[in-house]
């Protein structure tokens, strides 16, 4: 997910990582700085796993696809490549995310639960018991499917909220000969992020 103001967020296909930070642009180059982050996990005592810091470069082809490295400051490294969304090209509108936004667990329980209204202002909670507060989705640009988020998480044990900021959008995914929208949520703060898959419950 890239917005256009240089905030980057890459998200793990199953949320296992999530990286998040700004990037900038050179011709077809790009260079993004970026915090790695284990999402969704909270040890015994309430605190997330660590975050690593690195850097993201690589090269772009517009509307096709992007080819990079990464290197983290622990040492660990990869290639990557992400291939162009022609659903990002769908107009961006708040009433589209209005009703009840679902994750599951491995038994079909929800785990994460999100109400949105017309207005894209939404609250709920988390796989770890948090509830997210003061939250607000908002559209970026008309012409692209992006919005910006904004929102409270408060967990138990924790002497005051975390705010968090990130970036959603909502896509159609094709498996297992269904097709399914999906809304794919992604945010975190400077140590702790949350990346949720959600489907429409409504």
């Amino acid at each position: 997910l890239i917005d256009p103001d240089g905030r980057t967020m890459v998200v793990g296909d199953a949320a296992e990582f999530l990286a998040s930070g700004l990037y900038t642009v050179s011709g077809r180059g790009i260079n993004a700085q970026l915090r790695f982050h284990t999402p969704n996990l909270r040890d015994e005592d309430g605190l997330p796993p660590p975050t690593a810091a690195g850097d993201l470069i690589g090269t772009y082809a517009p509307q096709t696809d992007f080819t990079g490295t990464f290197v983290r400051d622990d040492g660990v490294n990869g290639s990557v490549n992400f291939s162009y969304n022609v659903q990002s090209e769908t107009p961006a509108d708040l009433a589209d995310l209005t009703g009840v936004w679902t994750q599951s667990d491995a038994f079909g329980d929800a785990s994460v639960r999100l109400s949105f209204d017309n207005s894209g202002q939404f609250n709920g909670t988390d796989a770890q018991g948090c509830n997210l507060t003061n939250a607000r989705a908002a559209v970026i640009d008309r012409r692209y499917n992006l919005y910006r988020l904004t929102f409270s998480r408060n967990c138990v044990g924790e002497s005051t909220p975390q705010t968090l900021t990130g970036l959603m959008t909502v896509i159609d995914v094709t498996a297992a000969g269904r097709t399914l929208t999906q809304m794919v949520f992604a945010a975190s703060n400077a140590g702790s992020a949350v990346s949720f898959r959600l489907l429409p419950s409504f």
